[in-house]
């Protein structure tokens, strides 16, 4: 046995994060497939089941492995799991195993200088382990992420499987969140070979639901899409929902801030310059106007002000699968200072030109 490899790896990992200015995905749960790196093992078959339902903001998870094992060992399955929606259940030939706590003698222990430098981060790892996975792979990972625990299997084939609820991400780098389960096949390249890989994907989504995935053309019944393949079909499966929305919302949402913003200054020119007339038709000789004055401070506000706002117009057009970011959009009215007097000596020219023109069409009459 000392000969044999020490590890058949189980490599789980869910990498969960939170939207920040610096990146528009919101990470939910990616789940890597098992690395087996030992090189006495054959991975004979690989089942994904994967289950969405109306509530696509999570999926269930069942994944199962073939495996044939020459002679009789004792193995230890690692996973690798963080934030998952719910806890790793594991079964070895139907048989339910107890997820434990690794043991520090299965990695090297982070130095000393390393968790210093983390002290001052957040989310700081203070006890890390650096794990070997074989075929030069290794990665650095906290304690309480990892998992493991040991079965004894027999010569002969074994299935191992194991079950969980994972995360949906979040896509909202535009008007719509686009939503996406995703699962690694990449570690399958540790594996002493590869056989076969089925994916079967149930998936009971609302109507306003549009899936799409990496996989090609399936096999198609009713609700159930099936896969099967030879070879690896990529590093990834990647499962995307798409939202869909009305006629009405649509062309709202492709027209964006922009159109809003040029028929709110179409009408309030407009009415700023109706009013500048009246004021002049009724006071033709006052050498000041104050609606001039007054509205060459409101009107480029309040084209300003409609822009930011209807970013909250439109995305109430889209709930409820508004993304809600549209990063520091009230920052526009840093061109306020600039646009008003351009806009004053513009509209002060009109005053002008309805002053003379009134002029010319009646006597001057003063009030």
């Amino acid at each position: 046995m000392k000969h044999l490899p020490a590890v058949l790896i189980l490599l789980l990992q869910a990498l969960s994060g939170f939207a920040n200015m610096a990146s528009p995905v919101r990470p939910g749960t990616t789940l890597l497939a098992t690395a087996f790196s030992s090189r006495n093992i054959d991975i004979l078959h690989e089942t994904i089941r994967i289950d969405i339902d109306t509530d696509f903001t999570y999926a269930r998870y069942a994944v199962e492995y073939l495996v044939d094992v020459p002679e009789g060992m004792q193995i230890p399955l690692l996973f690798v799991a963080k934030n998952l929606e719910q806890h790793l259940d594991v079964w070895v030939d139907d048989r339910p195993q107890a997820v434990q706590p690794v043991p520090d003698t299965l990695g090297t222990r982070m130095p000393a200088l390393f968790n210093g430098f983390k002290e001052g981060m957040p989310g700081a790892v203070y006890d890390a382990a650096v794990i070997d996975w074989g075929n030069y792979a290794t990665g650095i990972y906290a304690l309480n992420e990892l998992q493991y625990f040991k079965t004894a299997l027999s010569k002969g084939q074994h299935r191992i499987r194991v079950a969980y609820k994972a995360d949906v991400w979040e896509d909202v780098s535009d008007w719509l969140i686009c939503y996406s389960h995703r699962y690694s096949l990449s570690p399958a390249r540790y594996w002493r070979s590869f056989h076969a890989l089925d994916v079967i994907l149930k998936a009971d989504l609302p109507s306003n639901i549009a899936l799409s995935t990496n996989l090609g053309a399936p096999q198609q019944r009713d609700s159930i899409s099936h896969w099967h393949f030879d070879k690896l079909p990529g590093d990834y499966i990647a499962i995307t929902l798409q939202p869909q929305v009305g006629s009405f919302a649509q062309t709202m949402m492709h027209s964006g801030p922009g159109s809003f913003m040029v028929i709110a200054a179409v009408l309030l020119v407009s009415l700023h310059l109706y009013a500048i007339y009246r004021f002049r038709k009724a006071r033709p000789g006052r050498k000041y106007s104050p609606v001039l004055i007054l509205g060459s401070f409101i009107v480029p506000f309040l084209v300003l002000g409609t822009y930011v706002q209807s970013f909250s117009w439109i995305d109430m057009l889209l709930e409820p699968y508004a993304s809600g970011r549209h990063g520091y959009v009230f920052l526009v009215f840093i061109f306020y200072p600039f646009l008003l007097p351009v806009y004053f000596l513009l509209l002060w020219l009109a005053d002008r030109l309805i002053k003379k023109r009134l002029s010319t069409a009646q006597p001057f009459t003063h009030l």
